[in-house]
């Protein structure tokens, strides 16, 4: 079984810096880390907390307790654990959602795609713009999304903010504000929060990716 440690090496191996950079950048002692090679000493959660921080993984990563780096590839593979079985039931692809006063207004209805669900009337299919989701969602892709006004932290959702058409991204709810962050790091994660809050509704959850090659 991969260690904490391990796992470490294996993150500073592939952010082809060194042991003694690591340290540098954390403010860690110069010996620390060989300690915790050597086994003399084990990293405390206040130092993984960092090292996850500065690796972009999660803790449960590092301990051995998930095998996802982090969040943005759990949330995928639990997109992709849902399987369709045989031609199922016709789902609109929308190429925009809005939120209206009766409800959601789909515009750029582009036709039907199958999915094997039930209750297909709580899903539709949303048409992927822009590259806001790369590395893991790409244009054109189509994402299967579940009506439902709330989401888990974390979760990827269609959110509508200020009565604008729905954008796709994740989702953190903290201190009374909504964060809407996009996968691409070249876009700043949207804070919302205040009177703000208003104007944001969540729509639904991504369940799906279809890739469209």
């Amino acid at each position: 079984m991969t260690s904490t440690v391990e796992r470490i090496i294996d993150l500073i191996a592939k952010k082809k810096i060194s042991a003694a950079r690591m340290s540098s950048d954390l403010g860690f002692s110069s010996g620390l880390f060989s300690q915790w090679k050597s086994g003399k000493q084990v990293p405390s959660v206040e130092k993984l907390k960092k090292i996850a921080a500065y690796f972009h993984v999660s803790v449960d990563y590092l301990l051995g307790n998930s095998p996802y780096q982090n969040s943005e590839d759990e949330a995928i593979a639990r997109m992709g654990a849902v399987q369709y079985e045989g031609e199922g039931v016709p789902i609109p692809i929308i190429g925009t959602v809005r939120a209206g006063f009766n409800g959601l207004a789909y515009e750029e209805l582009e036709g039907y795609e199958y999915a094997d669900v039930t209750n297909p009337d709580n899903y539709f299919y949303l048409r992927v713009t822009g590259d806001s989701m790369e590395p893991r969602i790409f244009e054109g892709d189509l994402v299967l999304v579940r009506k439902q006004p709330d989401v888990d932290d974390g979760d990827i959702a269609v959110v509508v903010y200020d009565w604008d058409c729905g954008t796709l991204k994740k989702v953190y709810k903290q201190n009374g504000a909504m964060i809407l962050q996009s996968l691409n790091s070249k876009y700043p994660a949207r804070v919302i929060a205040g009177d703000d809050l208003e104007s944001a509704r969540i729509i639904g959850k991504a369940m799906q990716i279809k890739a469209q090659l």
